[in-house]
């Protein structure tokens, strides 16, 4: 850090290679076996939050996260770190629940988006007062439960539906993506949930949800509520998470 503060770049030239960092490489090496290969999600406690100023936080994150994988925007106008906090903002088209103090159910970060990250990083700089409990829950867990105990309720979510896409898009665009919930390629299972921007995706199509897929999702819903496949817990000051 000595180093940045004494020849400062802005935050988004920065990268790992600037610096030597070996035990950081070695500790996202062990985050990223941990998402990929075993329980999917990670957390890194005990940064010390009050040493640093806020944009060398932002960079201490930025850094850890290149070395997990490459970054990508996380809107369409490039954005590719941004806040999470109480905005006092009302919900409306276009806005995010992550800038209001509403509960977010299970979902997929970017479900709306034409390609879903492989990972998703939080810093918590300042936990909330109240609320700010995450939970999560493997969907290759959710996946197979339903292959068990509902299986034909499966081939509907491998199927395209709507999702809004949150303005996420150029004015000319169309305000929907069709995709499927569930694929497979030669990588593995990938998923995109979001039970509000699928809704909100019909009703900006201004169709019916089939039947089908409305018995799907009450599946896949019921599926999540069983508590015996998540994990809640709440982030405290300094910690980061991987997922």
């Amino acid at each position: 850090m000595h180093e940045r503060r004494i020849a400062p770049l802005p935050l988004l030239r920065c990268s790992p290679q600037q610096f030597a960092l070996p035990a950081c490489r070695r500790l996202m090496q062990a985050v990223h076996d941990e998402v990929t290969r075993r329980t999917g999600i990670a957390v890194i406690g005990g940064l010390p939050v009050e040493e640093f100023q806020p944009d060398e936080l932002r960079l201490i994150f930025w850094l850890l996260g290149q070395l997990l994988s490459r970054p990508v925007a996380t809107k369409w106008d490039g954005t590719m770190l941004y806040d999470v906090a109480d905005k006092g903002v009302a919900m409306g088209y276009g806005v995010r629940a992550s800038s209001m103090n509403a509960e977010l159910y299970f979902h997929t970060d970017n479900s709306f988006g034409r390609s879903v990250p492989d990972f998703v990083g939080l810093l918590c700089i300042n936990p909330s007062d109240q609320g700010g409990v995450s939970r999560f829950c493997s969907l290759h867990s959710v996946h197979n439960e339903l292959l068990r105990d509902s299986s034909h309720t499966l081939p509907r979510l491998y199927e395209p539906m709507y999702f809004d896409r949150q303005a996420e898009h150029h004015p000319s665009e169309s305000k929907l993506l069709r995709a499927p919930l569930f694929a497979i390629d030669e990588e593995g299972l990938h998923a995109r949930l979001s039970f509000k921007l699928i809704r909100k995706g019909y009703e900006l199509a201004n169709e019916p949800m089939d039947q089908r897929l409305s018995d799907s999702l009450a599946a896949l819903h019921a599926t999540l509520e069983r508590e015996d496949l998540c994990i809640q817990y709440r982030l405290e000051r300094g910690d980061i998470q991987f997922i």
